[in-house]
């Protein structure tokens, strides 16, 4: 099941930031972004896709990177699976490869 909470994003000055703060504490087993490679106008695909993990949103240890597709235009979801992670809040960060990341949607699932 789907693990939805509040979003934000920030951009630094070298990573597009997605940070979610789940409402509770959650063992999570699945990760995944909806990803616009473009190819065209500064649209690429980004350089690398980590996620990383928090009980308190301060001190977050890295879990893993999403695959990343290289092929121009693609439209794709990137996954990452997990076992015994249990976060709080979670954040992805983009490293762009270009002047923009596109991103259709970054989901958590809750293990079952």
């Amino acid at each position: 099941k789907k693990a939805c909470s509040s979003l934000s994003v920030k951009k630094p000055a070298d990573a597009e930031i997605c940070w979610f703060f789940l409402f509770w504490v959650l063992d999570i087993s699945f990760f995944r972004a909806h990803i616009c490679n473009g190819g065209t106008a500064g649209i690429n695909a980004p350089k690398n896709a980590k996620v990383s993990v928090s009980n308190d949103g301060t001190n977050f240890t890295d879990i893993g990177e999403l695959p990343i597709s290289t092929d121009p235009g693609a439209i794709y979801w990137s996954h990452l699976e997990t076992e015994n992670v249990t976060a709080r809040y979670v954040k992805f960060t983009f490293t762009p490869n270009g002047l923009f990341v596109f991103l259709n949607e970054v989901e958590v699932y809750e293990a079952q």
